[in-house]
């Protein structure tokens, strides 16, 4: 599957959630936004979502950690 449907398979796994990824305009970064039912849940979605981005776009590097 590509990004999307990743993403959307990580949102289904938590409950009142969406999330999505945009690129910086003034970085070589991409922005990653989630919110669920409680923050814990929140940051674990996009904690989720950052490694797959991390690695269905060949990442560089460490892998995103959670909690940075």
């Amino acid at each position: 599957p590509g990004l999307q449907e990743a993403i959307d398979d990580l949102v289904k796994k938590y409950k009142l959630s969406r999330a999505f990824v945009r690129p910086s305009g003034t970085e070589d970064i991409v922005r990653v936004y989630a919110e669920a039912d409680s923050q814990e849940n929140a940051d674990s979605l996009a904690h989720a979502v950052s490694l797959a981005v991390f690695q269905l776009a060949g990442g560089v590097g460490e892998a995103p950690q959670l909690g940075l």
